[in-house]
């Protein structure tokens, strides 16, 4: 066989292994990693959102050990974020790595749960040893969300109370 012929020959084969591949990679079903999942490090993206009932991060309840297997960070915080949405209990997102993503979900379960000692886990990006402001405004969402201003007195500083009642005083008013 000539040069030429069995570098066309080694080409084909090349050519026909890659199509193969990508069959293979089109027809299995998705996995926890394979699914698209929104760039949520921005806290504006998910700001005030939950997850859509429909939302499935696989066909089977995602397990913590499941997430903990993904490899890119913010994947693995969505899926941890997917896994206490749907749990409605908050341990797995004080595994969510990124602060304002962590947050960002335990306020939108202190929300959906009107449960503000979820209100505890919030982490301040300032002050790793005081999350008091940002646990401050989780208790005023729950307190807005609720629409009830009682909430607010389990806020003790005078300043983040008051802004905690005028918020939800706010929201009972007609606009």
């Amino acid at each position: 066989m000539g040069t030429k012929k069995a570098v066309l020959i080694l080409v084909a084969l090349v050519v026909l292994a890659g199509i193969a591949w990508f069959v293979a990679q089109a027809s299995a079903p998705p996995t926890v990693e394979s699914i698209e999942q929104p760039d949520f490090v921005d806290p504006s993206v998910l700001e005030g959102t939950s997850l859509p009932d429909n939302t499935q991060v696989a066909s089977e309840p995602a397990l913590s050990s499941d997430c903990e297997k993904i490899l890119n960070p913010d994947r693995r915080n969505y899926c941890f974020f997917a896994l206490a949405d749907n749990a409605g209990t908050v341990e797995s997102c004080t595994k969510i790595t990124d602060i304002a993503a962590r947050n960002n979900c335990v306020k939108t379960l202190a929300v959906d749960k009107s449960n503000t000692s979820f209100c505890n886990y919030s982490v301040s990006a300032f002050n790793p040893n005081d999350n008091s402001n940002v646990k401050y405004e989780c208790i005023s969402a729950v307190a807005e969300d609720k629409a009830d201003e009682k909430i607010c007195n389990e806020i003790p500083e005078t300043g983040w109370k008051n802004k905690c009642l005028e918020t939800v005083a706010s929201a009972l008013s007609p606009a």
